[in-house]
Formats: structure tokens, C-alpha cells, sequence
């Protein structure tokens, strides 16, 4: 069943906040199969767009189109974000819930008979229904292997059960804990799935799932992150706990005084979140290692609250505070270093209701385990509006980030109830205006196919979002232009230089996305 909720979020809790990390034209692609004649099976999910590995004809074709519903500025922007409805499967809703490293996008949608299907969304294929074993289903997370993670209820909504779609159209039960109800969270690049189900004694209890051992229970508790390592963390009625399925390690976050809520985990098992530490204590940030154990961040101002709700693979923890004015603040830092102010888009930060410290459901949810830019970059997305124009009246939910600026997310039409999963993509407009014109004064130029080649080259990466693709490209050019003969007049030549570079400068802040 899709459940919009008050504002379309992706998750009402802080385990379901708490996921995994991930670290051609742009004219809104419809689906190519028709609702209930055609599903994604054997269909093979690859880039959405091809790199020419040939030099182009002359004249050189054509740079990709740009997006009709974003006109060209005279005056390009540094950065913008294009919009793209990932249409439905023949109903009147569809909501996202995930996006890999490909751009392939996964959700629930309704069909003709309002029932709820899930679905694979990508560019070259547009929405593709997947399986749907039981009355409604749903799609919950997707890895970097294209496998697919889906939930299914019966009519009644008392049973659930969790299912592995793979690319090459199978399908996987998971099986569950003796009880009615498995609920899958998140499933890793390994095939590994975390997630709660009931216990034969109709408990809630966590579990992990692999290939090779099937369902194992992990307790009374809550799954909340799993990484590329199998490690686990979750939550019980009153600890926190690290598990390393490798080694059947089980540890708890925090002493016997402190209740921990983990928010993230990273591949190299460092832990962070908020705790109580003593009897009646706000909750505090944290940052746990499995050796080193605890530590509480402080934060300058002495806030009232704070929570740490993102870690990344050098170590480097997001947080974000509350005072007794209730002004927040987000920060970044590193074990044995001070915390420094970040100025860091909304959709990246979860919203809480500080006195339950709970996820709160009237709220947009925060982008918890997506890729999280420079803190230039942030501060440029900061100052962008996901509304659609269009419809002023729509709230915009994004929903995650992956590592090359392609933000999965909703709109949310609250007065009729709709929600509409769409497609964000950063643009760098003033990049592409710069590589078109340089473009233009190729001709006669020697080698002007290799030349020609690269900034092509350049441009398609760019509007696919492979920032290293398109980086390697203008530095190619840059070499090619260099070992060219000295009949390019030097005036044109420095200026060529000067743009490429600056451009290839700016592509480079969009590679650390992580």
C-alpha cells in the first residue's frame, strides 16, 4: 500500500531515516511498457548514455538537447536543478523511496485498478513494473547491483512479507521469523538485508538475511543501517547494539547508564547518533567506534539538544544542534577536532521533534545515508527550490542523493492527496555554455576531431552526472591542446586554456560526491 502520509515522506521513523549510504535528454521520459503488458524482467538496467568512442563526423553532432521545460538563460547560472517526472504505471500515484549510483530509481505506484505496484524507474527505460506476490507491494531500496528490495502485504495489512528482485528477473523470498509480518529496510551491494519481523511469539524482532544462511534473528530490536561488510546496528527498548556478522560480534553502543539511538553507519563499523548518558540527560551527539567505544561531541553555545545523524567513510560526522532560542545549527567534525558550522541544504537534514527525539512524520524527511557534497556545494544547494513552478501549491520531498547529483525524491499535492515521484539533477549551465562555445571556434582547428571529441564527450557526461567522466574529458582536452602545433593563434589558445580549466575546476567540487 502507498502511504502518502502528511507529506509524502519515505520514512516516519528513526529507523527507517537511518538507511544505507549509496555513496541523454532531459525531456521527461515516459515509461516504455504499458501497464500489466510488459515488466523489468531480463531487461538489463545499464547507463542511460553511451560514450562515443569513435571521433564524430563533421560537422560534429549536435551536444545533448537541454531541457524544454528550463529555457536557456542569456546569463547562465552556476548551478540549477532539473525536474523530470518519472511518470506512473497507470494510476493516479507514484511515490520514489530510493535511487543507486546508476540514476535507477524504485518506489511504489498505483495502477489502472488502484492497486498498488512497485516499480524500477532509469532513464533508457523509463517506469517498469516489478513483481507483486501478495495485494499491494512496494519497493523499497535498491543497491548498486540493481537488485531491488520489496515489501508486500495481504488486504488485510496484518501479513508481510520481503522479497529480492534481481535484474536478471528473479525473484527471492527472504522467509521470515516464524511470525506473519517480515518487513525488509534496506538490502546492501552483497545481497544482505536488514530489516524486522515478528518472532513465532508474535515479538518484533530484528534480523539479517543473507544469501547463504537465511534469515537470522538478531532480537528483540530494531535493524537500523547495515554496511558493505555485513555490520549492523539497531536499538531495543533500552540499548543499542553493533553486530559483525562476520565474526558474530555483538556489542553494546554505550555503558549501562547510557540509551543510545544509532542514525548511521559506515563500512568501517564507526557508529553515530544521539544518546541519554545518565538518568533524565538530553540527548547528546555521538560518535562510537567498536575499539574505542563512545564519545559525546561537543558543540560550541552550549545547545540544548543535539544529534549526530551522518558519518561518512573518512569519519566525518554531520550533526545538527538545537539552543534554548530553538535556533539549529549543522556541523561538521572529526574525532579530536572541533566542530565547524556547515551550511547544508534542508533535504539533507532530518527533522526532529526534539522532545521525543523521534523522526517527526509532519516534517520533510532528512536525506539520512545519501551523498553528502562539499561544503561549497551544500551551500549552493542550499539556496535551491525543488518546487515545481508550475504548481507553487506542491510540496517538494526529496527523498536521497546518490554520488552524482541525482536527487530521487516527491511531489506532494496535499489538498487532493497525490504525491508524484520525480527526478532532481544538478546542472551546471555556465560549464556547459562554456564548452558550447568553445565548441563553436573548433573549426579548422588542428587536431580539431580529438578536440572536438573531448568537449563532446565532456557534455554527454555531464548530462548524465558523471562528473569524472566529464573531468577526464575536459583534461584530455586540455592535453590535447597542449601537444597541438603552434599554428592555434596564442590569444585563442590562453582563453581556451583559461575556460577549460575554470570549467574543469568547477566539475572537480562535483566529484568528492560521495
Amino acid at each position: 500500500m502507498i502511504n502518502i502520509g502528511p507529506a509524502g515522506n519515505r520514512a516516519t521513523s528513526a529507523a527507517a531515516l537511518a538507511s544505507s549510504r549509496r555513496s541523454g535528454s532531459l525531456a521527461p521520459v515516459a515509461s516504455s511498457f504499458a501497464p500489466g503488458s510488459q515488466s523489468a524482467k531480463g531487461i538489463s538496467y545499464g547507463p542511460g548514455v553511451s560514450r562515443r568512442t569513435e571521433p564524430p563526423p563533421e560537422p560534429p553532432p549536435d551536444p545533448p538537447p537541454t531541457n524544454p521545460d528550463v529555457p536557456p538563460a542569456s546569463d547562465p547560472d552556476d548551478l540549477k536543478v532539473t525536474r523530470r517526472s518519472l511518470g506512473t504505471l497507470g494510476g493516479a500515484l507514484s511515490v520514489a523511496s530510493d535511487i543507486n549510483e546508476a540514476g535507477h530509481v524504485v518506489g511504489a505506484s498505483t495502477d489502472a485498478v488502484g492497486k498498488s505496484q512497485p516499480f524500477v524507474w532509469s532513464k533508457s527505460h523509463g517506469m517498469a513494473d516489478l513483481p507483486c506476490p501478495l495485494d499491494d507491494c512496494e519497493a523499497i531500496d535498491i543497491n548498486n547491483s540493481g537488485q531491488v528490495l520489496l515489501v508486500a502485504t495481504d488486504k488485510s495489512g496484518a501479513a508481510s512479507a520481503s522479497y529480492i528482485w534481481s535484474p536478471d528477473g528473479t525473484l527471492t523470498n527472504i522467509g521470515n521469523l516464524g511470525g506473519r509480518s517480515t518487513r525488509g529496510l534496506e538490502i546492501n551491494d552483497q545481497g544482505r538485508v536488514i530489516g524486522t519481523g515478528e518472532s513465532s511469539l508474535g515479538v518484533e524482532c530484528a534480523f539479517f538475511w543473507t544469501p547463504e544462511v537465511g534469515m537470522i534473528n538478531l532480537g528483540g530490536s530494531k535493524a537500523i543501517a547495515v554496511n558493505e561488510r555485513g555490520q549492523v546496528v539497531g536499538a531495543g527498548s533500552s540499548y543499542a547494539f553493533f553486530w559483525d556478522g562476520a565474526t558474530d560480534t555483538f556489542l553494546r553502543i554505550g555503558e549501562l547508564d547510557v540509551k543510545a539511538q544509532p542514525y548511521d553507519l559506515n563500512n568501517q563499523g564507526e557508529v553515530v547518533g544521539y544518546a541519554h548518558i545518565g538518568k533524565n540527560s538530553q540527548p547528546k551527539a555521538f560518535y562510537w567506534h567498536p575499539i574505542d567505544g563512545m564519545t559525546e561531541i561537543e558543540f560550541p553555545g552550549s545547545p540544548v539538544f543535539s544529534c549526530a545523524f551522518r558519518v561518512n567513510e573518512a569519519g566525518e560526522v554531520l550533526a545538527i544542534t538545537r539552543d534554548a532560542l530553538n535556533m539549529e545549527r549543522t556541523y561538521s567534525w572529526r574525532p579530536g577536532q572541533a566542530p565547524l558550522e556547515q551550511s547544508v541544504p534542508d533535504f539533507l537534514v532530518p527533522q526532529f521533534d526534539w522532545q521525543l527525539m523521534s523522526a517527526s512524520t509532519s516534517s520533510s524527511v532528512g536525506l539520512i545515508g545519501s551523498s553528502v557534497p562539499s561544503a561549497k556545494v551544500a551551500e549552493e544547494l542550499a539556496k535551491v527550490d525543488f518546487r515545481a513552478k508550475e504548481d507553487p501549491t506542491a510540496v517538494a520531498r526529496p527523498v536521497r542523493m546518490n554520488g552524482r547529483g541525482q536527487i530521487a525524491g516527491n511531489l506532494v499535492r496535499l489538498e487532493v492527496s497525490e504525491t508524484e515521484a520525480v527526478l532532481w539533477e544538478i546542472r551546471l549551465p555556465k560549464v556547459e555554455a562554456t564548452i558550447r562555445k568553445v565548441l563553436g571556434q573548433l573549426n579548422g582547428v588542428s587536431p580539431s576531431i580529438e578536440l572536438t571529441l573531448a568537449l563532446n564527450n565532456a557534455l554527454y557526461a555531464l548530462d548524465d552526472n558523471d562528473y569524472q567522466a566529464a573531468a577526464s574529458n575536459l583534461s584530455s582536452f586540455l592535453a590535447t591542446l597542449a601537444a597541438s602545433d603552434s599554428s592555434i593563434p596564442a590569444a585563442k589558445r590562453t582563453g581556451w586554456i583559461q575556460s577549460i580549466q575554470e570549467s574543469l575546476n568547477r566539475v572537480g567540487q562535483f566529484t568528492v560526491l560521495e
